[in-house]
């Protein structure tokens, strides 16, 4: 029989009535060697958090329910997420999850069908859209797919097989295994979706909420170009760089963290006479804003160091 060290004992007796209530949720139980806190869905799952192992041992993990959603692994010690089971990704450590006579012998959840190899299941989602889920190939089986609907807001590929969603067109991100959702055929006349506008080449959309941000998205860098933003009104709350061409949100202003790429929006021309908002207060320095409530806390955050000074502090 194996003796426990009496820290040990208390930590096992707290979670081995089986009960997913004895942890409540977002709180963890300390372990006994003092080397960390393990939440209770850590518990059992094969991955060691005290540096003793308590949270995984043996004795413990097959007296342990299963958190709702999880099956135990056949050992009785590790539990699995039931989404994972059958899906070709090993969990269990003892491959139980996978295990092909089980699998075979394994109802397929509604609406879903079972691949001919009679493991894994797949769904009407699944189905020909270009990313095979089935070993054997029957979810994106050439003829059926010849023949297959789009599911709703879907469109099919220029090959005739694969589905993609329709808000996937012309987004500059190749979706069709044969490229056709970004070609010039298919996205020259294509009129992009609310809220976005076309690129310099006449083909990608891209949303206008990042317009002049600093980061392209654009595949013809178009989108933060001179000819774009130059004239580009940044908005309300929105602030532009000195150099004319990059917005950067306001509340970024002199903080302490360049946002800008040309570094103005940290300059003294700019911050010397900026007003900071109302919950935070300016460094000595006249530039950076911090906020109040990190004023004397030990900790300066002002890049003068004035937020810890004693004159800042009475």
């Amino acid at each position: 029989m194996e003796i426990y060290p009496f820290f040990f004992v208390l930590f096992l007796t707290a979670i081995r009535d089986g009960s997913t209530d004895s942890i409540p949720p977002g709180e963890c139980r300390e372990c006994s060697d003092g080397s960390g806190c393990v939440y209770r869905y850590q518990f059992c799952n094969g991955w060691i958090k005290c540096d003793n192992g308590e949270d995984e041992n043996e004795d413990i993990c097959r007296e342990l329910d299963c958190e709702k959603g999880e099956m135990k692994c056949a050992d009785g010690i590790d539990c699995f997420p039931e989404y994972t089971l059958c899906d070709y990704r090993g969990y269990c450590k003892d491959d139980s999850d996978e295990d092909p006579e089980m699998c075979k012998n394994r109802t397929c959840p509604t609406d879903t069908t079972k691949c001919s190899d009679g493991i894994e299941c797949f769904s009407q989602d699944d189905r020909c859209n270009g990313n095979a889920l089935c070993k054997t190939g029957d979810d994106e089986d050439i003829e059926m797919c010849k023949d297959f609907q789009c599911l709703p807001d879907h469109v099919k590929c220029a090959d005739g097989l694969q589905c993609i969603r329709t808000k996937d067109l012309c987004d500059g991100y190749t979706q069709c295994n044969d490229g056709s959702d970004e070609s010039k055929d298919t996205c020259e006349d294509f009129q992009c979706p609310q809220g976005h506008v076309k690129c310099a080449d006449g083909l990608q959309c891209m949303n206008t909420y990042n317009l002049c941000d600093g980061y392209i998205q654009c595949n013809d860098d178009s989108d933060e170009s001179k000819e774009t933003c130059s004239d580009f009104d940044c908005g309300e709350h929105k602030f532009k760089c000195q150099d004319g061409i990059q917005c950067i949100y306001k509340n970024g202003l002199c903080s302490g963290w360049t946002d800008c790429k040309d570094k103005s929006d940290e300059s003294p021309e700019v911050c010397n006479d900026y007003k900071c908002p109302e919950n935070k207060v300016k460094c000595k320095d006249n530039i950076q804003c911090i906020y109040k409530s990190a004023l004397c806390d030990q900790y300066p955050t002002c890049r003068d160091n004035s937020d810890e000074d004693e004159d800042m502090c009475k």
